[in-house]
């Protein structure tokens, strides 16, 4: 049976849209939609009576989405799901391989992140963990992988 040459291509381009596409998953309250939502990374810096309204989860390709632009996609479902903030709750950066979409809900997949005070280069250290190896050093392997970052969050409603 012969394929045709376009079929091939599409299917191949399919593969590589939907690898290389950023995800946010939400499950929680439906409520009317708010024109700005705040995002915080420290749950002591917020300052109103709140509910968690839902939980979050956006994940993408390491290369492709940088942590602002994923936080950025979480604040745009925050306000869409009529949210007033969102806490991320953790970001990690694992191998493909290593996790499953079912997974990500998971209180095992996520490194715990409590503070925004860190500078940039800390956060870079948390990027590169255990599964890179050591920050700044080589870990002799030939092989390439591919990461995806996963960020996990609450969607808040302030209390009145």
């Amino acid at each position: 049976m012969k394929i045709p040459v376009r079929t091939v291509f599409s299917a191949a381009a399919a593969f590589l849209f939907l690898n290389a596409c950023m995800h946010v998953d939400y499950k929680g309250e439906e409520l009317p939609a708010t024109s700005k939502a705040e995002i915080f990374m420290d749950k002591s810096k917020i300052t109103q009576p709140f509910k968690v309204i839902g939980n979050a989860m956006a994940s993408g390709p390491y290369d492709k989405y940088p942590l602002d632009e994923m936080k950025k996609a979480l604040k745009e479902k925050a306000m869409e799901s009529g949210a007033d903030a969102v806490l991320v709750t953790s970001h990690e950066v694992i191998p493909d391989d290593q996790v499953r979409r079912d997974q990500f809900y998971s209180a095992t997949v996520g490194k715990s992140v409590n503070d925004d005070s860190s500078d940039d280069l800390s956060r870079i250290r948390q990027d590169f963990d255990k599964n890179y190896g050591q920050y700044g050093q080589s870990d002799n392997k030939s092989e390439v992988r591919t990461y995806k970052r996963v960020i996990k969050a609450e969607f808040l409603k302030y209390c009145k």
